[in-house]
């Protein structure tokens, strides 16, 4: 049970601490406050997501070597020395090394919990454990929005930096209790190369395709849900005070993917998957013609719900298209193209929005657009009706 498994109970603990970010709902506002502009802002993001593309593959290959312990423990002393750094910056360079610190933390951690939970319980368990570690990642969320949006009302901006600091070094503690469970030699000796798993991706053109749209969907939905939004609420004149309690709102939205699976079988995974896709972009066009706060939260809070209800169908799909034991080598493929989209599209969006909100919007709607296109271009390419029919899920494993 995972009452009594030790390393279940720490690595939800360490996903609770590790998620409590409580100065996200004003981050961009700090970063201008301490002299940076939005393009500065946009282009450290950019440079994050680049070091953690260069490192998404290597980690995972130094992950095998020093232990799933080792590499979270090492992940997560960079995300805590990040998060110090960032509390004493106030020009471009120090908040530049945050970036790299933060991409390396991340790159490092990335897979190595979820895959010493799975080898922590059993099998039948594993299921269970994944649950709960999105419902400790998301409470964690929702402790950290909850006391911010409180917190902003009477204090500095500074203080949700200090206790994200401290929620850090708590994380960083607990991981050094974690036992490590190690493959076994056998297991080393089965599992594919990094080549012959990018070799069966690269031959997969369907899913080139699929994950290319959701690269870019997904840094859409981030861009609006994290950092737009509180540029969209300064326009509209609403105080930063308030962004604490609007962002805790907009918290309760990804918990919707927990409906998605009734959403999928009632209307199917094609339709639900393009009409979602499709209400993001337009969402995104309504939000640059709009400078009115009631719009503008509706517009948001329908594009941070959007996109979580994609989630499972997406990921569903994914695993269904991989065969073998490369599983996780494939998935890290996946999330490496996937991060590489985001990173051009982020680029792109940031010397946009510095020219103006709007057409930062603007060009938003017309990448998701794209990802619409190729969509269709995906089921087009598969000739079937949802990924969810038996003949689809065939394709895609044969790839």
């Amino acid at each position: 049970m995972l009452r009594k498994n030790r390393n279940a109970l720490l690595l939800l603990l360490i996903e609770c601490t590790g998620s409590m970010i409580f100065y996200l709902p004003i981050s961009m506002m700090f970063k201008l406050s301490r002299g940076l502009d939005i393009s500065q802002v946009f282009l450290i993001e950019s440079i994050s997501f680049v070091v953690s593309i260069v490192l998404e593959v290597p980690s995972g290959w130094l992950a095998d070597k020093i232990g799933f312990k080792n590499a979270i423990v090492i992940g997560g002393g960079f995300l805590l020395a990040a998060r110090v750094v960032l509390m004493l910056s106030y020009s471009f360079w120090p908040f530049l090394s945050v970036s790299v610190l933060t991409g390396v933390g991340y790159a490092l951690i990335s897979g190595c919990d979820t895959s010493l939970m799975y080898v922590s319980v059993e099998k039948k368990d594993a299921e269970k454990a994944f649950s709960l570690m999105n419902a400790y990642t998301y409470g964690g969320v929702f402790l950290s929005l909850g006391a911010s949006s409180i917190l902003l009302l009477f204090f500095p901006m500074i203080l949700t930096y200090t206790l994200t600091v401290i929620a850090s070094f708590v994380c960083f503690a607990l991981s050094f209790f974690i036992k490590d469970i190690p493959y076994t030699e056998e297991e080393k000796k089965e599992r594919p190369s990094i080549l012959k798993s990018l070799k069966d991706f690269l031959s997969n053109r369907r899913m080139i395709v699929l994950v290319l749209s959701q690269g870019l969907i997904a840094e859409i939905w981030r861009s609006v849900y994290s950092n737009l939004n509180q540029f969209q609420y300064a326009r509209c004149g609403i105080d930063p005070k308030y962004f604490g309690i609007l962002f805790a709102g907009l918290a309760v939205f990804p918990l919707l993917s927990g409906k998605a699976h009734a959403l999928s079988a009632k209307f199917g995974q094609e339709k639900l998957l393009k009409a979602l896709f499709a209400l993001i972009a337009v969402c995104l066009f309504g939000l640059t013609l709009t400078s009115n706060a009631v719009a503008s939260i509706l517009l948001i809070v329908v594009v941070s719900a959007a996109y979580p209800l994609c989630q499972p169908a997406l990921q569903e799909i994914q695993q269904n298209s991989i065969t073998g034991i490369n599983r996780a080598t494939m998935m890290s493929i996946f999330a490496l193209v996937t991060e590489l989209a985001a990173a051009g599209e982020n680029a792109l969006v940031s010397g946009l929005a510095g020219i103006s909100l709007p057409i930062g919007f603007s060009s938003l709607g017309v990448l998701a657009i794209l990802a619409v296109a190729l969509l269709f271009v995906y089921y087009r390419m598969s000739g079937k009706v949802g990924s969810s029919a038996p003949e689809d899920r065939a394709a895609g494993a044969a790839g």
